[in-house]
């Protein structure tokens, strides 16, 4: 007879999930990694000092795999990543976010790439967008997303832009630990300065399968302080930029786009994606933003737009209701 899973002293796995005042999506995260047809696995979750209710619901769960630390204040989530990877009890780690959606072959799948590549340290998975609520009409796009195949990413590669997203990485424990961890220096894109260290030494594998899905949302990381992290990104670039001198190439991916621009263009890709989710409002407030913080011809021309769609629909519902 086997040892149960939640007895073992060292699991196979340690999914790592940081959460701060993240009671309104908490659960479908915590539900979705107990969901996991890969079972061998503790989920260490580190309250970054919560002051709602993130304590008492992971606490209303009864299963042992599950390993909640608290933080006595708030030290942020670069801090308590790192003091997570101190903790773990895994040889490798899954890194999870508290407002999103792991699918229930993530681990599973992740954890047999590893084990083919023993010489990577990084597996990550194809991710979708959703706006707000994951809904049925968004499984059937999930479904048909993504293949099996395989995508090797580089240094080069990951200096065109963030291509991996940080909720979805497997990764090994112990090669990170030896390169530092998170740069507890870096407020934001530590993740993205992470891939780009590692990088350096080996490739990043990436299964093009969706397997994971990022909520977005008002308060969401992707989408709060986004100059900030585009600043960040190009100063982690920066930082690296020592490894790959000899490359023109590299030295001209840098100079492409200013962080600035690359912050519009992210607000106009989510904005697109709330008015596809007919979040009208929201969209428009984020075109606004983009406008404000990159004018662009294109940019007004889109934001012109739509508020003459969502007028004539208002014109339209007034014209009902006097009828």
């Amino acid at each position: 007879m086997g040892i149960p899973v939640s007895m073992k002293e060292k699991p196979q796995v340690t999914v790592l999930m940081s959460v701060y005042n993240g009671e309104k999506y908490l659960r479908e995260a915590i539900d979705s990694i107990l969901g996991q047809t890969f079972k061998d696995f503790e989920y260490l979750i580190i309250d970054d000092g919560s002051t709602d209710s993130s304590s008492d619901i992971i606490r209303s769960y009864i299963d042992s795999r599950i390993r909640l630390i608290r933080n006595e204040k708030n030290i942020g989530l670069t801090g308590s990543l790192n003091k997570g990877l101190k903790l773990a009890k895994g040889e490798y780690i899954a890194r999870m976010d508290a407002d999103d959606i792991s699918l229930p072959e993530r681990l599973e799948r992740e954890v047999a790439i590893a084990g083919a590549h023993p010489e990577i340290t990084v597996v990550t998975t194809g991710f979708a967008n959703f706006v707000n609520s994951f809904r049925e009409d968004n499984r059937d796009s999930v479904n048909k997303g993504g293949t099996d195949e395989i995508e090797w990413i580089g240094f080069e590669d990951l200096l065109e832009g963030n291509k991996i997203f940080h909720g979805s990485v497997l990764f090994k424990r112990r090669d990170v630990l030896d390169i530092g961890g998170y740069d507890e220096r870096l407020p934001k894109a530590q993740d993205y300065d992470l891939w780009l260290r590692v990088s350096r030494k080996v490739e990043i594998i990436k299964l093009k399968r969706i397997l994971f899905l990022r909520r977005l949302h008002f308060d969401c990381v992707s989408m709060k302080g986004i100059l900030k992290q585009e600043y960040y990104a190009d100063m982690v670039k920066r930082k690296n930029e020592f490894a790959c001198r000899s490359s023109n190439k590299s030295r001209s991916l840098l100079k492409k786009y200013s962080y600035r621009k690359r912050a519009m263009l992210r607000l106009r890709g989510y904005a697109n994606l709330f008015l596809q989710d007919n979040c009208v409002k929201q969209g428009i407030y984020l075109l606004l933003k983009s406008f404000c913080l990159y004018p662009t011809r294109s940019g007004l021309k889109q934001l012109v737009l739509v508020l003459l769609k969502d007028s004539f629909k208002l014109k339209k519902l007034q014209q009902r209701l006097v009828g």
